[in-house]
């Protein structure tokens, strides 16, 4: 079911499956370009969640997908505060926060019993994938640049990055931001992966692709997880 929020004299959509299931989680999409990569990912372990009655929840953030906000005005703090008026909106009780990939930087929004997250990345991490898919557009249209020129640059004046028109203010939310560090948190990564993890799943990075695509498998296997921690 399509739903609406408001938040900040705007209107945003949610998407709310099994309202009337006894638990209740909160997804929390990465930014920019993953989010549409991996947008299949997350909507299909959802209805598996939905069969399994623990309802999920998977807002559009401001400046996101359909948003209707502006890209520059968007940070860190703007979006903390929507995932909080969403949960406050959502007339249910969130009984766990499931982050994708940067996603995870946002899951201390309020206060929740349990966190889970799949290859979580922190702003720092974000931040040199950004400057890497820059630079290499940047020479394929045959011009030249550096990682700190274009660093320099952003923390100055707004900065166009795959897309998506960033202001220093949120430059600065990204060179700075960190994972918190929650009581019961489950991360789990994909097989290969060396990060440390509490499980590792077999599947396609989505979010690496160049292109949106699909692997059922990895759904669901990444809502068998997300099932058997809600319940733990």
């Amino acid at each position: 079911m399509i739903c609406q929020y408001s938040f900040s004299g705007n209107s945003e959509q949610y998407v709310h499956l099994g309202r009337g299931h006894p638990r209740q989680i909160l997804i929390i999409p990465p930014f920019f370009e993953e989010m549409n990569r991996t947008r299949w990912l997350m909507l299909t372990a959802m209805r598996t969640l939905d069969e399994a009655r623990i309802g999920t929840i998977l807002p559009d953030l401001p400046g996101q997908n359909e948003s209707l906000v502006t890209d520059e005005t968007i940070s860190l703090s703007l979006w903390h505060a929507a995932l909080e008026r969403l949960a406050a909106q959502s007339g249910v009780a969130i009984d766990m926060i499931c982050a994708f990939r940067s996603g995870a930087m946002l899951d201390d929004a309020f206060p929740c019993p349990r966190h889970w997250r799949l290859a979580p990345e922190d702003g720092p991490g974000l931040l040199r994938q950004l400057i890497r898919t820059r630079l290499a557009a940047d020479r394929e249209a045959g011009l030249s640049g550096s990682t700190e020129l274009l660093l320099a640059n952003a923390r100055q004046e707004s900065t166009e990055f795959a897309g998506t028109c960033l202001s220093p203010v949120f430059i600065n939310d990204l060179e700075n931001a960190k994972l918190t560090v929650h009581e019961q948190v489950r991360t789990v990564q994909l097989d290969g992966n060396a990060a440390q993890a509490d499980a590792y799943i077999s599947g396609k990075p989505l979010w690496r692709q160049s292109e949106p695509d699909e692997d059922q498998w990895l759904a669901q296997q990444i809502a068998g997880d997300i099932a058997a921690w809600v319940h733990r």
